[in-house]
């Protein structure tokens, strides 16, 4: 990997929060994993990795899409979100979409039952969730030119 690449990955914030979560064992809510402060996507995106990942889509011609992976349903319902957590992936929905970049958001999706997890957050049933994720990503798959066109 180009060694700007891993520099600008092992400074950006949501790693830095990553490693914060497995560090303390905690739950990976955005509320409970955030350094600094309340989460706020304006504000930590000058320092985080997703500028360089959209500068090199567009250098490359290369589409990317973030998909946010629903967190483990309670009573085969979607965890709740805080009004912050609400806020942040709203902003970080509406830089992705205005930079050129797709984003998806399973949660809430009503085929996300608790059956599909094994432990914690982590899916259990790949070949499942990887049929639902082909499903609700088909346009991705089609040959460039045709996205958002009718089979």
């Amino acid at each position: 990997m180009d060694p700007a690449v891993v520099g600008a990955l092992a400074g950006s914030a949501p790693w830095r929060a990553r490693k914060l979560r497995v560090e303390r064992g905690q739950a990976a809510d955005l509320a409970l994993s955030d350094v600094s402060g309340a989460p706020d996507f304006r504000r930590d995106l000058p320092t985080s990795v997703l500028p360089l990942v959209l500068g090199l889509s567009k250098q490359h011609g290369v589409p990317v899409c973030f998909v946010r992976v629903q967190r483990r349903p309670i009573n085969n319902r979607p965890p709740e979100q805080s009004p912050e957590l609400q806020r942040y992936v709203a902003d970080l929905k509406g830089w992705l979409e205005s930079n050129g970049a797709c984003f998806h958001d399973d949660t809430g999706d009503p085929d996300m039952t608790l059956d599909l997890y094994e432990d914690g957050d982590h899916v259990g049933d790949r070949r499942r969730y990887t049929e639902i994720f082909r499903k609700r990503l088909d346009p991705l798959f089609r040959p460039l030119g045709q996205v958002g066109e009718a089979r």
